[in-house]
């Protein structure tokens, strides 16, 4: 069996309700409230996840945005931007994706974009 102690002076007790030392109550009177053990960790510093996630949004948006070369350039560069940021948060693969998507259209913008000035000659 384990040893008790009092929770007022610290004594060891006999496993009586009243401390022999102190006379402290030893029980949690009717209603009081019960404390949990359980330690809530703080959350992690890198856990702005808001690049990551602009960066995913940017990227689906640049799938229409291609077709305006000039828009499809500034959106895709965004999303590429953001994504390397967002690479050093909690939902990386969102940042991978963003930054998938954004080379990939910024490809197709800029080949958009080239077509177009070839066209015009």
């Amino acid at each position: 069996m384990t040893d008790t102690f009092c929770t007022s002076c610290g004594t060891k007790m006999d496993g009586s309700a009243f401390c022999t030392q102190c006379g402290a109550s030893q029980t949690a009177p009717a209603g009081a409230p019960v404390h949990d053990a359980t330690v809530i960790a703080p959350p992690p510093a890198n856990a702005n996840n808001k690049p990551a996630l602009i960066s995913l949004i940017l990227g689906l948006v640049c799938i229409i945005a291609w077709l305006i070369p000039i828009l499809g350039v500034v959106l895709s560069t965004t999303a590429i931007g953001l994504a390397t940021k967002g690479l050093k948060s909690e939902k990386k693969g969102m940042a991978i994706a963003g930054m998938i998507l954004g080379v990939l259209f910024l490809i197709a913008s800029i080949i958009n974009w080239v077509a177009g000035v070839a066209m015009a000659f």
